[in-house]
C-alpha cells in the first residue's frame, strides 16, 4: 500500500469550509479554486504513479482510491482499519489527510472496516458535526481527478457503513449502516465519501431537591383549598362568626406539605430552560421534598427523622433510578428531538433546600467521578438515548457537576449521608443560610471546613442572610400567591407560644409579677421586643384575651393543686401574634438565579413584575422597602471564595423592622409535639433568653 501526496485542498479547506457555511462567496469563484487545486493534484498524482508507489502486487489494474471527509470537507485522523477485497484479504489502512490508495487487490468489490472505538470517537467529535450550509465535499469531488485520471464517485455514507457492528456499541438511528447512499465500491475506481456528521449535544440536567414538607404538586392542591377557605369562610361574615377564632389565629384547613407555598427550589425548577439550544439539551428534574408523597399524606418517619422511602438517601436513589429518567422521557415526548443523535457530555446543576440541600450534597458525591451509580443504568436503558463512544462517567470531561446551589443545609437524619463537598466536586458552589434560624433540630451544615467560617474553597461562596429557615429557602405564603380580591391575613398570621415558664412560689399572697416564672418571662419577652419581633408587651390573666397584631402577650395562670398546700404554681405563656409578609425569600431566590447565570446556568431572565418573584408587598404602611435590599444583596452570592455575613451589615433599626414585618419566628412550643420539633436551641446553662444555632463543618470524604 502506498499513499499519494497530500491533497492541496486540505491545506486550505478550513478557510473554505467557513466560507461555505457563511455563504459569502460566489459559486463561480469556488469552481475556479477547485479547478486550480485539481490541476495541482493531478500533477502530483501522476508523479506518484510514475514513481511506482503502490500497495500489494504490481498489478496496477486492481486498485482503489478512497477519500473520506466530514461534511465540512475536513479529513479524519488517527483511525486505523482494513480495506477488504473480494477474496476477503485485508489491507491495512489509516485515515488521515491523505487519500487511501490501495493496489494489488483482488478484482471486484471492496469494503472498509475501521476499528470501531477509535473511528466512532473520531467521527463523533464536535468538529465533525453536521454542516447546515452548502456542501463543500460535493464541490471538491467534482473538481478532483483521481488515479489514472478517473472521476471519483461521490457518496454520502454513515459512520456505520465504515465499521463492523459490535455488541458494546450502539449507534443512533441516523448513523447505522445503509441510512444514506448505497455504498458499493469496486476496484479500478476513485471514491469521495462524505460521512454524515453526528449532532451530539451536551445534556444539561438541573436536579432540584425540595425540602422537608415541601412538594410542588401538594402545594397546588393546598393553595386551591386555602383560597376557597379564605373566600368562603373568612371573607363571609356569616361564616366568620363561627370560624372567627380559626380565621383570626391563622388556623387553616390545610396542613403539612399542603399548607406551604412553593419554595425557591420549586420556583428555580420552573425557571430552568429553554429545552434546546444550539449545543445543549436542557431540562429540569424536580424531586419531591423529604417526608412528602405527591397526592397523599406526608410520611411521619420521613419528616421527623429522614427514614423510609422519603428520606434523604431514598430521594437520591429515586432521582437516579426513576425521576430523572421520567423527566427525560417527558422532555423528548414534548420536543422535536429528531436532529439530536445523542450526548457527548452530561452537565449537572444541583439545587436543594433544607434536607433537600443535604440530598443535593449527597447526590453530588454519588455521581461525581463514579462509574457505578443508579443514574448510569437508568439513562443508558432509555430507548433512543445515546452517549458518545467511550463516554466515561468517572471522567469529569464527560460527566461534570457544574453548579451547586443550596439553601440552609439541614441534615437531621438517622442515616449516614455524604454531605462533605470537596473543592473540586463542582465548578461552583453557593450556599445561602439563615441568620435567624436557631431551632434545636435544625443544625446548619456549612460549606466551610470549620464552624467559624474561616476555611472555604476558592470556588465556594456562603452568604448568611436575615430570616428563618424558610425565609431563605421559601415556603411561606405571600399576598401575591394567595391572590387578589380576598383578605389573605389569616394565611399570613403567626400566632405562637414562644415559650412558657413555671415556678413554685411559697408566698400565697405574693403578686404573680414577683414570681420567678414571670420575671423570666418578661425578661425573655423584652429581649424579643428589643430584637424587633414585636411592637409591645401586654400582660393578662383573662384566658379569653385576644392579642393584636405586633403584640407579645404574657398570659399568667396561678393555682394550687391542693387548697391546704402552702405553695402556689405560677405558669406564664409567652405568646406572639403577628401578620408576617412572605416576600423576603424572593431575595435569596434572585441571588441564586444571579449567581447561577454568572456561571452559565440556563435560568430564565428575572422578571420583577412576576407575582411569584416580586419583592413588593401589597400591604400598606410597611416602613421598609425590600427592593432596595434586593439591589444591595443581589451580587453578593457571585463573589467567590468567602463567607459574607450579610445580616451584620444591616443597621439595627432596619434589621428590627425587617424582623417585625418579614422574618418568621420559626421556633415555638405550641404543644408537646410542637416543642419536640420546633423548640429553640438553648445551652444547658443558658437562662433561656438567647438561643444559638448549632453549626457543623463541611467534611469532605466523610459520612455524617
Amino acid at each position: 500500500m502506498a499513499s499519494k501526496d497530500p491533497l492541496p485542498v486540505p491545506h486550505k479547506h478550513k478557510e473554505k469550509a467557513k466560507t461555505f457555511e457563511k455563504g459569502g462567496r460566489t459559486a463561480e469563484s469556488r469552481k475556479t479554486d477547485f479547478a486550480e487545486n485539481n490541476a495541482t493534484q493531478a500533477n502530483k498524482a501522476s508523479s506518484n504513479s510514475a514513481s511506482g508507489i503502490t500497495a500489494g502486487s504490481v498489478d496496477t489494474d486492481n486498485w482503489v482510491e478512497i477519500i473520506i471527509r466530514d461534511e465540512f470537507n475536513e479529513p479524519f485522523a488517527n483511525v486505523k482499519g482494513n480495506l477488504i477485497d473480494s477474496s476477503d484479504t485485508k489491507h491495512p489502512i489509516a485515515l488521515n489527510k491523505n487519500p487511501i490508495f490501495v493496489s494489488g487487490t483482488s478484482p471486484g468489490t471492496v469494503r472498509l472496516e475501521l476499528e470501531p472505538t477509535s473511528w466512532l470517537k473520531e467521527a463523533q467529535k464536535s468538529e465533525h458535526k453536521p454542516n447546515l450550509g452548502e456542501d463543500p465535499v460535493r464541490w471538491f469531488a467534482r473538481s478532483y481527478t483521481g488515479h489514472q485520471s478517473s472521476s471519483p464517485d461521490y457518496l454520502t455514507v454513515t459512520a456505520g457503513d465504515l465499521t463492523a457492528p459490535t455488541e458494546d456499541i450502539t449507534l443512533p438511528p441516523r448513523h447505522v449502516a445503509k441510512q444514506a447512499d448505497n455504498l458499493h465500491m469496486e476496484t479500478g475506481r476513485s471514491y469521495v465519501l462524505r460521512v454524515k456528521g453526528f449532532n451530539y449535544k451536551t445534556l444539561r440536567l438541573g436536579v432540584f431537591f425540595d425540602g422537608t414538607g415541601n412538594n410542588n404538586e401538594n402545594h397546588q392542591q393546598g393553595l386551591a383549598e386555602l383560597q376557597q377557605w379564605l373566600k368562603e369562610t373568612c371573607d363571609d361574615p356569616a361564616e366568620a362568626a363561627d370560624e372567627f377564632e380559626n380565621c383570626r389565629l391563622g388556623t387553616t384547613p390545610v396542613e403539612g406539605s399542603y399548607a406551604n407555598d412553593m419554595t425557591n427550589i420549586g420556583k428555580l425548577s420552573k425557571m430552568y430552560g429553554p429545552p434546546i439550544t444550539s449545543d445543549r439539551h436542557i431540562f429540569p428534574a424536580y424531586i419531591d421534598g423529604i417526608g412528602t408523597v405527591s397526592g397523599n399524606n406526608d410520611s411521619l418517619m420521613g419528616s421527623a427523622v429522614s427514614l423510609g422511602d422519603t428520606s434523604v438517601k431514598a430521594r437520591v436513589v429515586q432521582a437516579c433510578q426513576l425521576d430523572i429518567k421520567e423527566y427525560y422521557r417527558e422532555q423528548i415526548s414534548s420536543n422535536d428531538m429528531t436532529d439530536i443523535d445523542g450526548y457527548s457530555k452530561i452537565e449537572f446543576d444541583v439545587f436543594g433546600f433544607s434536607r433537600g440541600a443535604a440530598a443535593a450534597r449527597h447526590f453530588v458525591n454519588t455521581i461525581d467521578q463514579n462509574n457505578n451509580h443508579g443514574l448510569i443504568e437508568s439513562l443508558t436503558n432509555i430507548n433512543g438515548l445515546h452517549l458518545k463512544a467511550g463516554f466515561n462517567w468517572s471522567d469529569r470531561k464527560d460527566s461534570r457537576v457544574t453548579f451547586v446551589g443550596i439553601f440552609d443545609t439541614v441534615e437531621s437524619a438517622w442515616q449516614d449521608t455524604m454531605l462533605g463537598l470537596s473543592p473540586d466536586c463542582a465548578e461552583r458552589v453557593v450556599h445561602l443560610t439563615a441568620a435567624d434560624e436557631y431551632r434545636k433540630n435544625f443544625p446548619l451544615t456549612r460549606i466551610t471546613n470549620d464552624v467559624n467560617g474561616s476555611q472555604i474553597a476558592s470556588n465556594f461562596t456562603e452568604v448568611v442572610l436575615p430570616g428563618a429557615h424558610s425565609d431563605v429557602g421559601g415556603g411561606y405564603y405571600s399576598r401575591h400567591t394567595l391572590g387578589y380580591g380576598i383578605n389573605p391575613d389569616p394565611a399570613l398570621t403567626e400566632y405562637l407560644r414562644l415559650r412558657y415558664f413555671v415556678s413554685i412560689e411559697n408566698n400565697l399572697t405574693q403578686h404573680f409579677t414577683k414570681s420567678q416564672a414571670y420575671k423570666k418571662a418578661i425578661q425573655y419577652a423584652q429581649h424579643k421586643q428589643k430584637l424587633g419581633w414585636a411592637d409591645r408587651i401586654v400582660t393578662f390573666t383573662d384566658p379569653n384575651r385576644v392579642l393584636n397584631d405586633g403584640e407579645i402577650g404574657l398570659r399568667v395562670r396561678t393555682f394550687r393543686r391542693n387548697h391546704r398546700q402552702s405553695k402556689k404554681s405560677v405558669h406564664v405563656d409567652v405568646l406572639m401574634y403577628r401578620v408576617v409578609e412572605g416576600e423576603l425569600s424572593r431575595i435569596p431566590l434572585h441571588m441564586m438565579v444571579k449567581a447561577g447565570q454568572a456561571e452559565g446556568v440556563p435560568f430564565h431572565e428575572w422578571k420583577t413584575g412576576n407575582k411569584i418573584l416580586t419583592t413588593k408587598t401589597n400591604r400598606t404602611n410597611i416602613p421598609i422597602d425590600l427592593s432596595k435590599l434586593e439591589i444591595t444583596w443581589l451580587k453578593t452570592a457571585c463573589i467567590k471564595g468567602g463567607v459574607k455575613e450579610q445580616y451584620k451589615e444591616l443597621p439595627t433599626d432596619v434589621y428590627r423592622t425587617l424582623r417585625r414585618y418579614y422574618c418568621h419566628h420559626s421556633s415555638h412550643e405550641n404543644g408537646a409535639l410542637d416543642k419536640l420539633v420546633n423548640q429553640a436551641n438553648y445551652s444547658f446553662w443558658d437562662s433561656g433568653e438567647i438561643a444559638n444555632r448549632e453549626l457543623l463543618p463541611n467534611t469532605p470524604g466523610q459520612t455524617s
